[in-house]
């Protein structure tokens, strides 16, 4: 998690399964074949193209993950599996949850 650090700048709190088991609970992919699509070719050159260059392999490199949004208590607002390398989730989708979620409280006339 240095390296990790080191390469984002990112300072809060990070948490990591070493079982994988929130990994399989979720459904998200490990597999060599998520290695090799067409999206993770073209996100590969698209980042070399920018000027971002890979730092080296963090990880199991057939471990896929996703983004979750989480709401509330236990609620689960969004959840994304990443199909293969570079696959991404679109960000607006993301954000669309958190905001219908945030209309939805509103709506239930609790305190302010």
């Amino acid at each position: 998690m240095a390296a990790f650090r080191k390469n984002t700048g990112f300072s809060g709190p990070l948490y990591t399964d070493t079982t994988l088991e929130v990994h399989r609970a979720l459904g998200f992919k490990k597999s060599i074949g998520s290695l090799f699509g067409f999206k993770t070719v073209a996100e590969t050159l698209k980042a070399t193209g920018a000027g971002i260059l890979p730092k080296g392999i963090q990880g199991a490199p057939t471990q896929q993950g996703g983004a979750l949004v989480a709401g509330p208590g236990d609620s689960l607002l969004y959840i994304y599996r990443s199909r293969e390398a570079g696959d991404h989730p679109p960000v607006e989708e993301m954000l669309d949850a958190v905001r219908e979620d945030v209309r939805g409280d509103d709506d239930a006339g609790g305190p302010e």
